[in-house]
């Protein structure tokens, strides 16, 4: 049996997913900026707090069980998670920075109403739902895919730093296969 994926032309959304950031209406949230920045922009730009009831959460990966590490805390908002690097355990006054974002999808707005499919998209258009035709139709032979036990992604390259588009399943993802996840980096291993 023989499935044909059609492909469109991608249409971007609001916030637009970056190598090195995150940009919403022009304005930019670049990875390594000052948590409390980048936390207090986007509250901003969603209309309303997360801290209160919208999904805070610490990856464990933390200063008490690796001195030399330095963390990663996150908050979970309207299909975003946003990754920030802690305090150095050696430099405690040292602020806490953007360091990476993951995008599972669009929920609802603060008022319960849902996002549009396109609310996040990279430059071209590509947003989690898409199919893997649809990012290879977008960027062609600059994606490359990649897997190891647990997961499938395609991975897009910049010198500004890289996009993974994970798909999931067991089996390596077809041109039919949706987008799970898109992040701003990839997990190996």
């Amino acid at each position: 049996v023989a499935i044909e994926v059609t492909t469109g032309a991608g249409q971007t959304g609001d916030w637009i997913l970056a190598t090195d950031g995150l940009i919403y209406k022009g304005t930019k949230l670049a990875l390594g900026a000052d948590a409390g920045t980048v936390i207090g922009k986007v509250f901003g730009f969603l209309g309303h707090g997360v801290r209160s009831g919208y999904g805070e959460f610490d990856t464990g990966w933390y200063a008490i069980t690796d001195p030399g590490d330095m963390g990663l805390r996150g908050v979970f908002i309207e299909g975003f998670a946003l990754l920030f690097y802690g305090p150095d355990p050696n430099n405690l006054d040292r602020p806490e920075t953007f360091a990476r974002w993951r995008f599972v999808g669009p929920t609802v707005d603060a008022n319960g109403q849902p996002r549009p499919d396109n609310y996040a998209t990279t430059a071209a258009g590509i947003t989690v739902g898409d199919t893997l035709a649809d990012l290879k139709s977008a960027y062609g032979s600059e994606v490359t895919p990649g897997s190891n036990d647990d997961e499938h992604w395609y991975r897009l390259v910049y010198s500004t730093g890289d996009i993974c588009f994970y798909f999931e399943g067991d089996n390596a993802p077809t041109d039919a296969s949706p987008i799970s996840e898109i992040s701003s980096e990839c997990r190996f291993g």
